[in-house]
């Protein structure tokens, strides 16, 4: 179980961003065997954190952005959420409690030399070395977009945080990264 805290630790997003999410709801329960969860929105908020392909969560104080699988609607304020990470009872047991945010604008898209132009780029990190190829820019998520690269043992989603960034060099086409440890090898966690 301390895995799952590490995992979702890793891939948090810059604490200065986190100043444009609001609180919009919580996970209330775990919702059924499979380690679905019951999302509840507060009574007071008009933002729908639902029509996205991700929900941000609130773990440990950070926001983490996690990939929506499926997403059932239970009325007008909660849904039944399968989130792509979460696969049993025990780790989604993790996440009750959690708040769930939403961005309070649209005017978040100010990430410059991060976006689609790095598709087909390397993503080399400092200390793993070649990690794969940029195969799309996820930018639903209203935090901060997320790369997906495709690597020997399947699709990973980096943040497309600046911090992460070392360099960019565009004549041999490789993003140079200094990832948090254990952030591509995060899927592997949940196998064990």
């Amino acid at each position: 179980m301390s895995s799952l805290r590490t995992d979702l630790d890793s891939i948090k997003t810059a604490n200065h961003e986190s100043r444009r999410l609001a609180w919009v709801g919580s996970i209330t329960k775990i919702d059924g065997a499979e380690g679905h969860v019951l999302v509840k929105l507060k009574p007071d908020t008009d933002a729908d954190p639902f029509d996205s392909d991700f929900l941000i969560v609130e773990v440990d104080g950070r926001p983490v952005p996690l990939r929506v699988d499926s997403l059932t609607m239970r009325g007008e304020r909660s849904a039944t959420v399968c989130f792509s990470s979460i696969a049993t009872v025990s780790q989604a047991q993790f996440l009750v409690g959690c708040k769930v945010l939403a961005s309070l604008s649209d005017d978040d898209s100010d990430e410059g030399a991060l976006d689609e132009s790095l598709v087909g780029y390397a993503v080399i990190d400092a200390v793993l070395g070649n990690i794969g190829v940029v195969t799309d820019v996820d930018d639903s998520v209203p935090v901060n977009p997320l790369f997906v690269v495709d690597t020997p043992s399947g699709e990973v989603l980096i943040p497309a945080a600046e911090e992460f960034v070392v360099s960019i060099d565009d004549d041999e086409r490789q993003l140079h990264l200094q990832l948090p440890e254990g952030l591509v090898n995060i899927d592997e966690a949940y196998e064990a």
